[in-house]
């Protein structure tokens, strides 16, 4: 079968060359070689036009994109000779090839060495003439001169063909059945059929012992072959004489001698699935007519995809290969003639002996009742069988319902859940998209913060210089009018999400930090201050919120600026006091309201903020103003507007902010101040809440400089 192997990947290579080279085997997929194999496009036209239309079609080859190595590749299989084979059509031969190995292995019994071929070439002795079978009963003698070696390969290759013709009577192997058919009965191993290969190979130069001692019994098997014969021909008669099986013996012999063959039989064409592997057995019909040698390697070229042409390439691929013509062989002569298996002769009947046949009779029908009784048992059996498998049939059904139940639950667990994890993703992507903002919100937040903080150093700034230049003022100096000073613009209280911003001023995004100064008490007002440092003086640095006098809207505003200090603080990180510096033990807002309503102002930090606080509330508290500072007093109520102006700014308002901030500064006892005049020229502006606009903190700029310079000049 290494010739075989061989033969595979000649024939590949021969396909892939194009020109001086040759294609890859990457080229070729498994889908190529299972469309190619088995075709034989050079000898029939259907092969080669399926070959064309699996390439124009991209079935094979498919790797390979240019028009002229695929043209040149159609070109390739259409010229190969024979089959296209490949390792599919490898393991096939064999299949076909066991029962021939099987015999010929039985053939040589003891003197079976390494392998077939070894072992016979050292047994054979080349007769004076090299002969060959034309068919059963006719050998010819090849007259073109053979070597010693092509001699033994000729009557070796007929070994092979023989046991081809009759492998299903030499062993128990049966031909494949045909689709729609019977399966074939076994009818080997047959003796007779043994003793002529035997014969068969002696004529042919094999010295086998086994065989010799085969062909020493002809006499033997063909009598009890004849025997056999009359005994299915004529049951009923248990004793045969001599005369009659001699009598069945020469009318074989001269039936077999009047049968002829023709020298060509015309094959139909093979579909593809007929084309390997063990015969079907009409086609091991018509291989008993053309397994002979001259069939094989002489005679016209075979124009169609046929028997003869399988058997012809694979025996020209693992035996001899060699071509002769019809004149390199003689005139045929008579062979020994193969006794076959069906014998239909007629016998003459003797008369009937009644004893006997009732005997017969009686043994036959024992037989039959004992066969009766077995098939019985048998069909009880069987129909055991078949409830026992109905029962399991019936189970499978209840549980492949269940499992179908299963199935539609969940697939509807399924889509739910696909559907919750398309919501979850719709969800992650609104919440990165919220989360972008908050960090350009951060981003935005630390900047602004960076400017408070500048503003901030500012406004301490201009206060400590507006507090020395009015310590440095002495009574004499002309009290300056209220008139002079500009009233503070009324702020409405609003959200974030409310601000209106002006076309011409920018908005801040953060509360605006302030220090409130000791003494700013409203008595008119509530407010809560969230204090988050003290400064030098002792005076709380924060943030600052008005709370209304009606409980209704105290309450809210209440809760809101706990749940600011809460954000700031931190939960349970902070405390609050009075303006007098009471400890608060509650920040219920219904408490922290009762509480506003009688110290007006309450603080809120952490205890280290409140502590610094203490004294300086404690002596703003304790301190009150003498008549002789009523001057003093008028100017301070003056810079306490512009300072509250600017912080104002910086407060959340909730409640009433309508009011006036001039209406919120308390009166100094014994000092006539003339009510503030809003200027007429103040632009009104939207309300900002505690936003602050540049322009705004550019005009409290101014009148504190004013503020500073007056105070310098006097």
């Amino acid at each position: 079968m290494t010739l075989y192997l061989d033969h595979i990947a000649k024939a590949w290579k021969r396909i892939l060359r194009c020109g001086d080279t040759i294609l890859p085997p990457s080229a070729v997929d498994a889908i190529t070689v299972q469309s190619l194999e088995l075709l034989a496009p050079k000898h029939s036209d259907m092969d080669k036009s399926r070959v064309i239309s699996l390439m124009e079609h991209g079935k094979i080859f498919p790797s390979q994109s240019d028009r002229g190595i695929r043209k040149i590749l159609v070109e390739n299989i259409c010229n190969l000779p024979g089959v296209i084979p490949s390792l599919w059509t490898f393991f096939e031969t064999l299949k076909y090839l066991e029962p021939l190995c099987e015999a010929l292995r039985r053939l040589l019994g003891e003197q079976m060495k390494r392998t077939i071929r070894s072992s016979l070439t050292g047994l054979f002795f080349a007769p004076s003439k090299n002969m060959v079978q034309l068919n059963e009963t006719e050998d010819v003698e090849i007259k073109v001169e053979l070597s010693q070696q092509d001699a033994m390969m000729v009557a070796y290759t007929e070994l092979w063909a023989f046991c081809s013709r009759h492998f299903d009577g030499l062993t128990a192997c049966t031909p494949r059945k045909e689709i729609g058919g019977p399966k074939p009965y076994v009818k080997g191993p047959n003796p007779v059929a043994w003793q002529h290969l035997a014969k068969f190979a002696i004529s042919r130069g094999f010295q086998i012992k086994h065989a010799q001692a085969l062909v020493a019994k002809e006499e033997l098997y063909h009598s009890q072959l004849a025997l056999e014969y009359l005994r299915k021909a004529n049951p009923m008669c248990s004793n045969f004489s001599s005369d009659h099986v001699q009598r069945v013996l020469t009318a074989v012999r001269s039936d077999e001698s009047a049968k002829t063959c023709e020298p060509v039989l015309k094959l139909p064409h093979l579909s593809v699935d007929r084309r390997s592997g063990r015969p079907f057995e009409h086609d091991l019909t018509k291989e008993k007519e053309i397994m002979f040698f001259p069939q094989l390697y002489s005679g016209p070229p075979c124009e169609d995809t046929n028997l003869r042409l399988l058997r012809r390439d694979l025996f020209s691929c693992i035996f001899i290969s060699l071509e002769l013509q019809t004149a390199d062989f003689g005139v045929p002569t008579t062979a020994p003639v193969s006794v076959q298996d069906v014998m239909d002769i007629d016998i003459p009947p003797e008369p009937p002996n009644p004893d006997a046949q009732r005997t017969e009779l009686q043994l036959h029908y024992a037989t039959l009742h004992q066969e009766y009784q077995s098939l019985s048992l048998q069909h009880e059996t069987l129909v055991s069988k078949s409830n026992s498998q109905h029962k399991k049939i019936d189970n499978l059904e209840s549980k492949n319902a269940e499992i179908q139940d299963l199935l539609e639950e969940y697939t509807s667990k399924y889509q739910q859940l696909n559907d919750a994890y398309c919501c979850f993703i719709k969800d992650h992507h609104g919440c990165e998209k919220v989360k972008g903002q908050l960090q350009d919100l951060i981003h935005r937040w630390k900047a602004q913060s960076e400017e408070n903080m500048e503003l901030e150093s500012t406004c301490t700034r201009l206060r400590r210089e507006l507090r020395n230049a009015l310590d440095s003022r002495t009574l004499d100096e002309p009290v300056l009018r209220a008139e002079e000073v500009q009233a503070p613009l009324a702020i409405e209280a609003t959200t974030v999400s409310d601000i209106e911003y002006s076309d011409d001023e920018p908005t801040s995004d953060s509360l605006t930090l302030y220090t409130r100064a000791a003494g700013s008490n409203d008595r008119n007002q509530y407010e809560i201050f969230l204090a988050y440092a003290a400064t030098e003086e002792g005076e709380p640095h924060g943030y600052g919120f008005d709370i209304s006098q009606s409980i209704e809207e105290a309450i809210p505003q209440i809760a809101d600026s706990l749940r600011q200090a809460e954000s700031v603080f931190g939960s349970e990180q902070y405390h609050a006091i009075t303006f007098l510096g009471t400890h608060l033990t509650s920040t219920e807002p219904a408490y922290l309201f009762e509480r506003l309503k009688a110290d007006r102002t309450i603080f809120i930090g952490r205890n280290s903020v409140l502590a610094a606080l203490i004294p300086a509330l404690s002596t703003a508290a304790a301190s009150s103003p003498q008549p002789h500072q009523a001057a003093v007093i008028f100017e301070q109520a003056a810079t306490q507007a512009l300072g509250e102006d600017s912080t104002r700014h910086g407060k959340r308002k909730r409640g009433d902010a309508t009011r006036e901030i001039a209406n919120k500064r308390r009166c100094v006892p014994g000092t006539e101040v003339e009510p503030a005049i809003p200027s007429t020229r103040a632009k009104k502006r939207k309300p900002l809440g505690i936003l602050k606009s540049k322009k705004a903190r550019g005009r409290e700029q101014t009148a504190a400089a004013i503020s500073t310079s007056t105070a310098a000049g006097h």
